[in-house]
């Protein structure tokens, strides 16, 4: 091998390795959760959750929730029963602690804080119970209002049966007609799902969070990548040759 052709080799692996770095790079979206108060309904009422319900070991209080906007006349935090015969669920939230929220047809709401900003997924996931008495009640959104829009994103999920908590979400993007604009959670009872006579005809939510995570273009697959790296040491192998000739 002569002396110009180790130099060009040289030069040409520096530059593949460089290449390879520099891909490894490539930003991704990243999700970092909105700070928001009492997500997981732990921080008792003012007045206490002292009175009795269904089931041993049942307790709720009808009252103002903690960080929260909410009619304390038909909803507040529940800590459901989940043994014995009058079980109204099979178990807390997950990971979670043993207190939820509940309403029996007012809305549970929080004013969360940034406002939208543009070219960022908003996405929300709460925890929504299934009575052992009723059916599946609670519903939860996400309200984008202000100047430039008023929209209201449902969150979906599986029903997860009676006695049982499922995850459900609800998700979108800020852009040029919402950015600067209001953000709300919303925690509902659907009352057309009741039925008439059903005792668990309520809401029941535990675990909010809500995280932002920025929309960037996707990283290149490692085919593709593999491409990108044949096609350049290709370009610089021949203005190698070209050089030498």
């Amino acid at each position: 091998m002569t002396l110009l052709q180790a130099r060009t080799t040289k030069v040409v692996l520096s530059k593949a390795l460089f290449l390879s770095g520099v891909l490894s790079l490539v930003p991704c979206g990243f999700a970092a959760d909105i700070t928001l108060g009492n997500p997981s309904f732990q921080i008792p009422p003012v007045v206490g959750i002292h009175d009795p319900c269904e089931g041993t070991g049942c307790f709720f209080s009808a009252a103002r929730i903690p960080d929260w906007a909410n009619n304390p006349a038909t909803s507040g935090q529940l800590i459901p029963s989940v043994s014995g015969a009058g079980r109204i669920l099979d178990s807390f939230a997950p990971d979670d602690g043993n207190t939820s929220a509940f309403t029996n047809g007012s809305t549970i709401s929080q004013l969360v804080r940034p406002t939208v900003q543009e070219d960022v997924r908003y996405t929300l996931t709460v925890e929504i119970g299934h009575r052992n008495d009723g059916v599946l009640a609670g519903t939860a959104d996400l309200l984008v209002s202000g100047r430039h829009s008023m929209e209201t994103v449902d969150a979906t999920g599986t029903d997860p049966g009676p006695g049982h908590w499922g995850t459900f979400t609800a998700s979108f993007v800020g852009n040029s007609t919402n950015v600067g604009d209001d953000i709300t959670i919303q925690l509902n009872r659907n009352a057309g799902a009741c039925v008439a006579g059903v005792a668990g005809c309520q809401g029941n939510f535990d675990s909010v969070r809500l995280t932002a995570t920025p929309v960037t273009a996707a990283a290149p697959e490692p085919a593709t990548l593999g491409l990108m790296v044949l096609g350049l040491l290709a370009g610089i192998g021949f203005a190698g040759r070209k050089r030498r000739n």
